[in-house]
């Protein structure tokens, strides 16, 4: 198994250039809590490397 968080921290970013931090929930979930908070088009979805991950990496 990876060394990932129980509930990482997802970054949306959304097509007019909004970016949103999106965390507690589940990966698949993540499109619609964000749908949610900003009415828009998504462009990407990316995990953001929390602290705990940067540190098993090295």
């Amino acid at each position: 198994m990876g060394k990932r968080s129980a509930n990482p921290t997802f970054r949306v970013h959304f097509d007019d250039g909004t970016k949103l931090k999106i965390s507690g929930v589940d990966g698949r979930d993540v499109p619609k809590v964000a749908k949610a908070q900003h009415d828009g088009i998504i462009r990407k979805i990316k995990v953001v490397k929390d602290d705990q991950t940067q540190r098993a990496a090295k």
